[in-house]
């Protein structure tokens, strides 16, 4: 993510577009997703903030939601660096545990309940090791935020699930 000392005009997001095409084409993977937010964004809950230029899975859009919610914020807060510009207080980033909680409560009733669903329907695409990746992990980082008010990375949910989790979600638990 990125904060910005002003909207960026047309320019400024052609010139956005053109080096996010250069970090994804000498870059490919791991992607560079994020967002270019001003600091008056951040002071506030997510939901006011307008749609901003983003980036996601390689892909640069001038606007839209990606990324713009409280965990966000929240990952901003305990786990952001300054690397050029003015840094950044943690009394300049709106955050609420409650809201916080709220939002990956709902993210798991709404979106990873329909993911379930439709793996369900899709064993062939269940099994493939880069969406059981991306779900179990994704899942245990909800997981693992919820049991313990603390955010933490998908490697850090994976150590958490093997680790401790509940027996019914650890990885390599029997079924």
């Amino acid at each position: 993510m990125a904060v910005l000392t002003e909207r960026p005009d047309r320019a400024a997001l052609e010139a956005l577009a053109g080096a996010y095409e250069t970090v994804r084409q000498e870059h490919p993977r791991p992607f560079f997703d994020g967002f270019h937010a001003m600091r008056d964004d951040l002071a506030k809950p997510p939901e006011p903030c307008p749609d901003l230029p983003f980036t996601q899975a390689g892909d640069f859009q001038e606007a839209g939601r990606f990324g713009i919610n409280p965990v966000t914020w929240h990952e901003l807060v305990r786990h952001g660096m300054t690397v050029r510009g003015p840094v950044l207080s943690e009394s300049e980033v709106w955050t609420d545990d409650a809201a916080l909680r709220a939002f990956s409560h709902g993210n798991l009733s709404s979106y990873w309940s329909g993911i379930h669903e439709a793996l369900v329907k899709s064993p062939e695409e269940a099994g493939d090791p880069d969406a059981a990746e991306w779900c179990v992990l994704s899942v245990s980082r909800l997981h693992h935020l919820l049991a313990t008010g603390s955010l933490t990375s998908k490697s850090g949910a994976g150590r958490y699930d093997r680790a401790g989790g509940p027996a019914r979600h650890r990885m390599g638990a029997p079924a």
